[in-house]
């Protein structure tokens, strides 16, 4: 999925703009908790993980949804996207070869109990591990911040 990320990929991008009008639809319910793997840089993304990063702000800014995004990093979990929406639904990205750094397909979990325990391996494992990202400046922040849509 990194190469596809950084020449753009038109399914990939309508995906991206389906979520933030579903979040745009529900703002006070829907929030997008995103954590990408990728090496803090001086305090930054690297180029290509900068670019997905703007895409994924544009899509939410388009239907006025940014309030809803909020951007962790973490150097920890290899090549893997989890993305959670809300409590009800949770896609996970993975590569299918070992070895292989391109995220080719994906597991759609709308079991609510599974979705629950996901969540909750999520928050507990990854996210509370994670670093913000700065909204703006794309910035990694030093302070970690373990909590949904803050």
């Amino acid at each position: 999925m990194r190469d596809r990320e950084s020449r753009g990929d038109e399914p990939f991008e309508r995906y991206f703009s389906a979520l933030a009008a579903r979040c745009a639809e529900a703002p006070h319910l829907s929030k997008f908790t995103l954590v990408m793997s990728f090496p803090d840089i001086n305090g930054y993304p690297p180029r290509d993980r900068r670019n997905a990063l703007r895409r994924r702000q544009r899509s939410f800014a388009k239907v006025g949804a940014e309030q809803s995004l909020s951007i962790f990093q973490t150097p920890a979990y290899g090549t893997i996207d989890v993305i959670t929406i809300g409590y009800e639904h949770a896609v996970i990205g993975l590569p299918i070869a070992p070895n292989d750094s391109h995220l080719r397909a994906a597991i759609r979990v709308s079991d609510p109990a599974l979705v629950g325990t996901l969540t909750r391996w999520f928050d507990e494992r990854v996210l509370s591990e994670a670093k913000l990202v700065h909204p703006i400046t794309l910035k990694i922040q030093k302070k970690r911040r373990a909590s949904r849509g803050a």
